[in-house]
């Protein structure tokens, strides 16, 4: 190639180069929305168990308590228990949250301890996509005989899949 030639390509490069600039980061407009994640869970859930028959139907609500102890009202738990699970409004993970109650009585006036049960392998009391993986564990040992009803105690592992809203 000739100089002159070659002057004139490696000058034309050097322009395009300069012409060419990086956009401009568009960053956002005005502060970011606070974000609720306690709506992710709220809806109309039916629940089965592992083996994919239908158990019961359940509810979950937004209960505004005293900020920032804000929580969930879930209604019909184990279609027996509504039960207040503690989740901040700035949380935004994809797990329940829910420990455990002592004492908690059901629709009929029973008294249970109702626990989170511990099983990592099925991704225990999270949401993964519309399906609430539900892993607790329901026991009456310390109020049967005031209650006059047979011991009982039982670990549970359902699905609670979300309904589309109507």
């Amino acid at each position: 190639m000739k100089p002159i030639g070659a002057c004139v390509l490696f000058s034309s490069i050097l322009v395009g180069m300069a012409s060419c600039k990086p956009d401009k980061p568009v960053g956002p407009i005005g502060p970011p929305t606070p974000v609720d994640g306690r709506q992710q869970f709220v809806g109309v859930y039916d629940v089965y168990d592992t083996l994919g028959n239908w158990q019961y139907e359940m509810k979950i609500l937004v209960y505004q308590d005293v900020s920032p102890f804000d929580s969930l009202l879930i209604q019909g738990w184990g279609d027996a228990f509504d039960v207040y699970v503690q989740r901040n409004q700035g949380n935004t993970s994809n797990y329940l949250n829910f420990v455990g109650d002592f004492g908690i009585q059901d629709h009929m006036g029973h008294r249970w301890a109702l626990y989170s049960d511990y099983d990592p392998a099925f991704q225990y009391n999270s949401l993964v996509n519309d399906t609430l993986r539900l892993s607790y564990l329901k026991d009456n040992i310390a109020f049967y005989v005031d209650d006059g009803v047979p011991y009982f105690r039982q670990s549970y592992r359902e699905y609670a899949v979300k309904r589309e809203p109507e």
